[in-house]
């Protein structure tokens, strides 16, 4: 059997890496950054949680950007935010928001690109990183 030379190597190799860079450019395009997800984020909380917060006090929490993990051989994105909540009290069988006693909230929100019904969810409380290590596949910053 002959072996191949660099030669025949060289056209396959760059068109799987401008392949690769192409695919690369599209897919990431869907990946909304810090700056915009505010809209994205209020939705998703709204659809899943029946009392508002009153604003988002940090984004991108853990400092990394954002988080890509594999579930199911499938790509999700998670971003995380400190969402701060004021003390609620019932008045006249109404819950009203007092801003003297609240607190800020670690929220999690779940970008699944491949769901097209609802590719948007949220929860509440912390993620480790570590107990974590073989989902995260890189970060987005």
């Amino acid at each position: 059997m002959r072996f191949l030379n660099n030669k025949q190597i060289q056209p396959g190799f760059w068109f799987l890496l401008v392949h690769l860079f192409v695919s690369n450019a599209l897919y990431s395009q869907k990946i909304i950054p810090y700056t915009e997800i505010d809209p994205i984020l209020q939705t998703a909380w709204d659809e899943m949680y029946p009392v508002a917060y009153t604003r988002i006090t940090q984004k991108d929490t853990l400092g990394k950007g954002i988080m890509v993990l594999k579930e199911k051989n499938q790509l999700i994105y998670l971003y995380t935010f400190l969402l701060y909540f004021p003390a609620y009290r019932v008045e006249e069988e109404k819950l009203v928001a007092d801003e003297t006693g609240g607190r800020d909230i670690l929220v999690k929100l779940y970008f699944r690109p491949h769901e097209k019904t609802k590719p948007y969810s949220v929860y509440l409380g912390e993620f480790s990183e570590k107990y974590n290590l073989k989902s995260v596949v890189r970060w987005i910053k």
